[in-house]
C-alpha cells in the first residue's frame, strides 16, 4: 500500500496545534509547582504607615533543549498499546490535555529512516488513511492515521544541532 505524500494543506492546523503542545510540554515539563503557599502563618498584619515588602519571585530553573533531551522517562500508562515506539528511541516528554495525550520521543536516527519505519508500523498495527506531508522548513513531516475512531498524528522533526530526531505522538486516550 502505497503513502499518500500531500503538500501541506489543512492539516496545517494540525501540526501548529502538535509544535505548540510539545513546545508547550518542553517549557511547562522542567518547572516545579509555585503556586504553593509557603509553610507557616502567612497572615501578618501591617500598618498603613507599614507596607510589607514584596516577596521575591521564586527563581525557577531554566533547562536547555538538550536538558530536555537528556532525561528519560517512561512510557506513560495511557500510551496506547497500538501507538508507535520507535526501536531505541527515549521518552523525553509526556503531557495529557483533557483526552489527547502527546509523547515525545527522540533518537539519533535519520528524519527519513524514522519516519519509514513510523509509517510501517502503524500500518502494521492496524491504522488506516496513512498520510505524510512535508513541513514547509523541510525539517519535519507528519504522518497521520485513523483506528477505530481514533486519530493518531506523529510530528518528526530533525534537530541537527543536537544529532536528534523527535518523534511527537498525540492520540485520543478514549
Amino acid at each position: 500500500m502505497a503513502t499518500t505524500v500531500r503538500p501541506l494543506t489543512s492539516t496545517l492546523r494540525l501540526a501548529a496545534v502538535c509544535a505548540g503542545t510539545i513546545a508547550l510540554a518542553l517549557t511547562t515539563a522542567c518547572g516545579g509547582d509555585e503556586s504553593q503557599a509557603p509553610a507557616g502563618d502567612t497572615a501578618k498584619s501591617t500598618t498603613p504607615t507599614e507596607a510589607a515588602p514584596p516577596a521575591p519571585a521564586p527563581k525557577r530553573e531554566r533547562k536547555t533543549i538538550h536538558d530536555e533531551l537528556s532525561e528519560k522517562l517512561e512510557l506513560p500508562a495511557s500510551y496506547p498499546e497500538d501507538g508507535p515506539v520507535y526501536p531505541g528511541s527515549t521518552v523525553n516528554v509526556s503531557d495529557t490535555r483533557g483526552s489527547r495525550l502527546t509523547t515525545v520521543f527522540s533518537t539519533s536516527d535519520g528524519l527519513d529512516e524514522v519516519t519509514s519505519w513510523v509509517e510501517g508500523d502503524l500500518r502494521n498495527q492496524g491504522w488506516v488513511g496513512i498520510e505524510e506531508q512535508a513541513m514547509p522548513n523541510g525539517t519535519g513531516k507528519m504522518v497521520s492515521g485513523a483506528k477505530e475512531g481514533r486519530r493518531l498524528s506523529v510530528l518528526l522533526s530533525r534537530l541537527d544541532a543536537e544529532n536528534k530526531t523527535l518523534i511527537a505522538v498525540s492520540v485520543n486516550t478514549d
